[in-house]
């Protein structure tokens, strides 16, 4: 994993691991542009990782670090594969960005997953708080309204809980897309 160099860059270790990062369209990500990180493990030779797509998008960059180590550098990790959804344009939002905006600025929301079935249909499963009121509610498809724009669907669902995937960690957002 890489080792952190400031609050935003990271040290990418090439002596233990080689990393790439791909475009959407699977071609090699520049320099900059963000990309799904893909590693090959270059130690394990009982069980080698080889392209392991750890579901991780992040920028690596070829900038050099100002302590002079020159080993490469990660600018910034934003997100996980799955948590990104696609607005009607084709373009992409960080779901838990999204997620974590919303439950801050909008009272009475205790726990919140944006589900994905369509390009044009997102479900929002919402836990209410004492708080919770039909203006809560509002401000809250209104939010999601300007981020993907008026050709997307929203649907507010209420369940009693959100479930967690089999590793018992909770998704922010899934794209079924």
């Amino acid at each position: 994993m890489p080792a952190n160099v400031s609050d935003t860059r990271a040290f990418i270790s090439i002596s233990s691991m080689w990393w790439s990062s791909f475009s959407e369209d699977g071609s090699n990500a520049a320099a900059g542009e963000e990309g799904e990180i893909v590693v090959t493990d270059l130690i394990n030779h009982g069980m080698p990782l080889i392209r392991y797509r750890v579901e991780d998008m992040g920028v690596l960059t070829d900038r050099k670090c100002s302590c002079g180590r020159g080993m490469p550098l990660m600018e910034r990790v934003t997100g996980r594969r799955a948590d990104f959804l696609k607005r009607p344009d084709g373009s992409m939002v960080a779901g838990v960005s999204l997620v974590e905006r919303t439950l801050t600025d909008i009272s009475g929301i205790e726990q919140m997953q944006l589900v994905q079935d369509g390009v044009d249909h997102l479900r929002v499963r919402i836990i209410r708080g004492r708080d919770f009121t039909a203006t809560s509610e509002c401000a809250l498809v209104e939010e999601l309204q300007s981020v993907f724009g008026p050709d997307m669907r929203i649907q507010t669902e209420y369940p009693d809980a959100l479930g967690r995937t089999a590793s018992g960690k909770y998704r922010f957002a899934i794209c079924n897309v």
